[in-house]
């Protein structure tokens, strides 16, 4: 009996005779054979060769075809007579990763979706020592408070910004006599005379 290594005259029965016929036919020979079984592959090698140098089994006859088409595995007497079914194999195998990998990934992004759904998302830390944006609380207000009285009043230490009117005598509260000072052709504002007295010692027309 011969040894692992297939003879020259194996490999050509084998790949140019019996594969056509096979589960694994391609091509012109998958539309016009009809498939046979591994065993029948096997029986064909021993009835062919002219010296038998082995046993043939079904599953020794395929695991040849697997071992060079499939894990690339080639035997040194194959040449290139089993580079078609290699090329299938290959393309097959790369077909198949692809397949895989999306459904890995489908089944990853459902994964994700089902976590998503059943976790709420988590509120943003805020880091404590970094600046805060200021938000006035709506619970610190009465309800149509209004704008304005939010603005705290300044108490101006000095005089007042002065009051112009195109009337002197408007500008002196109905009093005769003229107004101290005209800035543009325009009376400036004088106190009245019941509070003269009770302005501030730095204020314009204080009266002693």
């Amino acid at each position: 009996m011969g040894g692992k290594i297939w003879s020259k005259e194996e490999e050509n029965i084998f790949w140019t005779e019996l594969m056509p016929h096979s589960p694994k036919r391609l091509g012109a020979d998958y539309r016009n054979n009809k498939e046979k079984g591994w065993d029948w592959v096997a029986s064909e090698m021993a009835k062919r060769m002219s010296v038998r140098r082995r046993q043939y089994t079904g599953l020794s006859v395929y695991e040849h075809y697997f071992l060079n088409a499939y894990q690339s595995k080639f035997s040194p007497n194959v040449g290139k007579l089993c580079i078609p079914y290699w090329r299938y194999e290959q393309s097959l195998k790369k077909k198949q990763t692809k397949k895989a990998m999306e459904k890995k990934r489908l089944e990853e992004e459902q994964v994700v979706k089902a976590r998503l759904c059943q976790y709420p998302t988590p509120r943003p830390y805020l880091d404590s020592s970094l600046p805060q944006p200021y938000r006035r609380s709506s619970l610190s207000q009465p309800v149509g408070f209004a704008a304005s009285s939010a603005i705290p009043r300044l108490v101006l230490h000095g005089a007042p910004h002065p009051q112009y009117s195109c009337n002197r005598f408007a500008a002196n509260h109905d009093r005769l006599e003229s107004t101290e000072v005209e800035e543009n052709g325009l009376s400036v504002h004088q106190p009245a005379a019941h509070c003269a007295n009770a302005m501030a010692p730095w204020s314009p027309g204080y009266q002693q």
